[in-house]
């Protein structure tokens, strides 16, 4: 309203920042002037039902089917070579530390492999179930609109 008055940015900063001030010395909360002035801060944490909205979107389920299976895949072992991998190792004069220090490096390029190979499978999986299901309940159109929620 102060710019279609005329007023700079400048001034109607100037007069905010008096005002604010002024608002303060007679025991005004900051809460207060903001919404007196209109002002809208965004929250100090993400709301929970904004964080549940994102738990039910596609890319959430993709990502976590895709976490899954690479978790699953890679294990949860210690990393290095077993007692009986150090034993074969040593029948080919491979042994001692030599073995212990490229035993974890080694062992964690092995497994990430088929890891992330079944990450990406799961991942891809999912998003072709979730694509299947959404082509199978017909376009967006012809869906009925939900309230409170605009459809394109």
């Amino acid at each position: 309203m102060l710019k279609q008055a005329g007023f700079s940015d400048d001034e109607i900063g100037d007069w905010a920042k008096t005002e604010r001030q002024r608002m303060q010395e007679a025991g005004f909360t900051d809460g207060e002037i903001d919404d007196e002035f209109g002002v809208t801060r965004p929250p100090k944490e993400v709301p929970p039902a904004f964080t549940e909205r994102l738990k039910q979107g596609w890319l959430y389920r993709v990502l976590g089917a895709a976490g899954e299976y690479a978790r699953n895949y890679f294990g949860d072992e210690p990393l290095g070579f077993s007692p009986e991998s150090q034993r074969q190792l040593g029948k080919f004069g491979i042994v001692g530390d030599l073995a212990a220090a490229a035993g974890g490096p080694i062992d964690a390029l092995l497994r990430s492999v088929p890891a992330g190979i079944a990450g990406v499978g799961a991942g891809l999986g999912r998003k072709r179930r979730i694509e299947k299901r959404a082509t199978a309940s017909g376009p967006r159109s012809q869906q009925p609109e939900r309230p409170g929620r605009k459809l394109d």
